[in-house]
């Protein structure tokens, strides 16, 4: 038998129009599943982890939104890359 795995990745750069401030919402013009797929959020060119943002949402369920655990400024430039198999 013989397995494969499908990898893809969907990503979207983006500027800021508004701050978000520490412990608040950060919209991403992209979707992801929660537990599911990976979420790669880069700003100012500062590659984030989990110590950085949290995903917000149902375990499997599409969401477009995580908490920010520091502010972010208005104008920060974005990218995010949405992962899974």
């Amino acid at each position: 038998v013989v397995m494969h795995s499908l990898l893809y990745r969907r990503g979207v750069l983006w500027t800021l129009d508004a701050a978000v401030a520490a412990n608040g919402t950060l919209a991403l013009p992209v979707n992801y599943a929660v537990g599911k797929e990976k979420v790669t959020l880069v700003i100012d060119g500062i590659i984030l982890n989990s110590n950085n943002f949290s995903l917000i949402g149902t375990s499997d369920a599409p969401s477009n939104t995580v908490k920010m655990l520091f502010s972010v400024r208005k104008g920060a430039e974005c990218s995010v890359s949405i992962t899974g198999v």
